[in-house]
């Protein structure tokens, strides 16, 4: 069965053999066209941003020594910090390099999230951080901010 790969409900093709296809033009079109649908609601994979962003591998390099130091002595800022969460969402952004750029504010700061959040995602996917059997995260306080 051909099954659409996007998030969106869709029904599953039965891709099956057609007796006397060459009689039944009608059915090969049918399911040629059933297969161009699936294919042009496809949701990309590939994000093509409007500016620079550092790349995921080195946002994911391990912090210099002062840093994690530093980290370990100070308390990152909470959902109690009197900030919009646009503003929160600049600051969080800066702590870990990624910067939100100034033209097109909106729209940098949603591109900078994506990058953050993808970050996450690498960070949970990576058994280097993977959170160990006793319930504590395994690597630095930089994978701890996502944990």
């Amino acid at each position: 069965m051909l099954i659409d790969e996007t998030k969106q409900k869709v029904d599953k093709y039965e891709v099956k053999s057609i007796p006397n296809s060459e009689k039944n033009p009608k059915a090969i079109q049918n399911w040629i066209d059933k297969v161009a649908e699936m294919r042009k609601n496809k949701v990309s994979s590939y994000v093509s941003y409007n500016k620079n962003y550092p790349d995921i591998e080195k946002l994911m390099q391990v912090w210099p020594e002062k840093m994690e130091s530093t980290l370990k002595e100070i308390s990152l800022p909470d959902e109690r910090i009197n900030l919009t969460v646009e503003n929160y969402s600049r600051l969080i952004c800066n702590m870990i390099d990624i910067p939100v750029h100034p033209q097109n504010s909106n729209k940098c700061l949603i591109e900078s999230l994506h990058v953050l959040f993808t970050l996450y995602s690498e960070f949970k996917q990576n058994q280097h951080f993977q959170r160990n059997t006793t319930g504590e995260n395994v690597g630095n306080v930089q994978s701890k901010m996502f944990y």
